[in-house]
């Protein structure tokens, strides 16, 4: 797996703060 293949999984799986704000409203 490519290094930008993991990091779309990962932005994905926890949702960055800035491209998803009720991700980060569930999170805290």
């Amino acid at each position: 797996m490519s290094m930008k293949c993991l990091l779309k999984m990962y932005i994905l799986l926890v949702g960055i703060d800035d491209c998803i704000p009720s991700s980060s409203q569930r999170k805290s």
